[in-house]
């Protein structure tokens, strides 16, 4: 796992006021020489607490259409505050079993207490998000959303890491991006939620927390390449490659593979 958590060059940080983890790409070469429209792949995380400014900016960098990958009792308990005009699309994935099992903290605190597995089910629920047919659905429903979508596409979950984290990586490897980029933008996810994860820590403590359900929580908290790696792995041993997944695995076809070039891609 790298503890270097800079923003590579052709990401750009956006400037929300109350949406945590947000960047674009710009400026984004691929490795067979084209570049990666600006703004047209915007993550984040949930938009429950957006300011109407930060909502409007959503609006105004082009963003035709925001796709939710959370589970439904997190959308239930905070719901995306919206703009008129842009589509909201639903398309549920679970990073890992234990946090989709135990939603609240004191629960998660339970289940800590008594397991110490947090990593290798972070492994695990990665590779399910490719493998498992109902959330590859959900991941198929994200990648043809964007693709038709008139503008821009915004997607998020909860903390912007985890299922945005796996989606954006495989958008970005489908067009062509390399592994090292998309390995740095998605740890970049530890220094956006650097606060978040203090806080938690904190709230472990206040709980009586030991030092092996802290590194289990941090584990579930944080990102980790292991967990990116998991995913990939999952995606070649089932499919050999990403474009396989890409037109077999999510539907696209040879059809649904170039329209996606044509709208992201600049020779």
């Amino acid at each position: 796992m790298t503890t270097d958590y800079i923003l590579p060059r052709g990401a750009a940080p956006l400037d929300f006021v109350h949406i945590r983890n947000a960047r674009t790409y710009r400026g984004l070469k691929t490795a067979d020489g084209n570049w990666v429209r600006d703004d047209m792949l915007v993550r984040t995380a949930r938009l429950s607490s957006a300011s109407a400014a930060d909502l409007a900016h959503l609006r105004d960098i082009g963003v035709t259409a925001v796709v939710d990958l959370r589970l439904l009792p997190e959308t239930e308990a905070n719901p995306d505050l919206r703009v008129p005009q842009i589509d909201y699309v639903h398309a549920p994935m679970a990073s890992d079993q234990v946090t989709a099992d135990n939603p609240g903290l004191l629960q998660l605190f339970t289940y800590l207490r008594g397991h110490d597995d947090a990593h290798e089910q972070m492994e695990q629920g990665y590779a399910k998000i490719v493998t498992d047919k109902v959330q590859r659905a959900s991941l198929a429903r994200f990648v043809k959303t964007a693709i038709k979508t008139p503008g821009s596409v915004a997607f998020h979950c909860s903390m912007g890491k985890d299922r945005t984290g796996v989606a954006a990586a495989i958008m970005l490897a489908a067009l062509g991006v390399d592994r090292q980029f998309i390995n740095a933008d998605y740890m970049y996810s530890n220094a956006a939620n650097a606060q978040h994860m203090q806080a938690l820590t904190q709230k472990l403590s206040e709980h009586h927390g030991t030092d092996v359900m802290r590194t289990n929580l941090l584990a579930l908290a944080a990102t980790d390449t292991d967990y990116l790696d998991a995913a990939f792995s999952a995606i070649h041993a089932q499919f050999g490659d990403v474009a396989t997944f890409m037109r077999s695995g999510l539907g696209l076809g040879d059809a649904g593979m170039a329209k996606m070039r044509a709208k992201f891609l600049v020779d």
